[in-house]
């Protein structure tokens, strides 16, 4: 029970700490602070009872990157909120240079999410969505679009998406113009196709969205 309060209070302090990095008003954490913390998180809490207390360490002090429990981590969205909220740019000035250890980036996760593929979130064809919405929360928009493609009953979907995020700049340059990789312009292209002549305006505003994809019309 002492130990238990001991980390209480140690983590009210870092806390604090790591409040005042957020806010401005502190440049970087004590490291000091951190190795207090992470060592009240190896004395008591890791082996404690209580998974939310122990998520909180990990996601506050970077305890433990690799940590994961089923009552916290119980679907995939819960996994990559908890990744999305460990990432951090190498060498972030808020944290000490112990913290290199712990170092978690976007590519790191969007590697982990590609590893497991689509068929692990999706077996046997089921919610099908969910792979896309993961690749899209990891912002792997391309690798998002070219599967939702590849989905018969959401390429029309893709076709939008696609439109979407090419007009908001979030596409390499050579998928912008169909150049390698996921193919834009030709998505919107054969999708417009079919009403280009019996739906002009329709057509049109696809057209602004995509102005490569004019250039594709037959």
């Amino acid at each position: 029970a002492r130990a238990a309060a001991d980390a209480v209070g140690e983590f009210y302090v870092f806390l604090r700490e790591y409040a005042a990095v957020r806010e401005g008003r502190q440049a970087t954490l004590p490291e000091a602070q951190w190795k207090t913390l992470l060592s009240a998180f190896r004395r008591s809490v890791r082996s404690s009872q209580d998974p939310f207390q122990q998520a909180v360490y990990v996601i506050v002090g970077r305890c433990d990157i690799e940590w994961s429990h089923p009552l916290v981590v119980e679907t995939a969205q819960d996994f990559c909120w908890l990744r999305l909220a460990l990432v951090r740019p190498a060498g972030s000035p808020a944290y000490p240079a112990l913290f290199s250890a712990q170092d978690y980036s976007l590519a790191d996760l969007q590697e982990t999410l590609v590893s497991y593929g689509a068929e692990h979130f999706a077996p046997r064809g089921t919610n099908q969505l969910l792979y896309f919405q993961v690749l899209l929360l990891s912002e792997q928009y391309e690798r998002a679009v070219r599967y939702l493609s590849s989905v018969p009953a959401y390429a029309a979907d893709a076709v939008h998406f696609a439109a979407v995020i090419s007009y908001a700049k979030l596409l390499p340059s050579k998928a912008q113009a169909g150049d390698g990789g996921l193919d834009v312009a030709g998505l919107v292209s054969g999708y417009v196709q079919s009403f280009a002549h019996s739906n002009p305006g329709a057509a049109m505003a696809y057209l602004k969205l995509v102005p490569a994809a004019s250039e594709r019309l037959e």
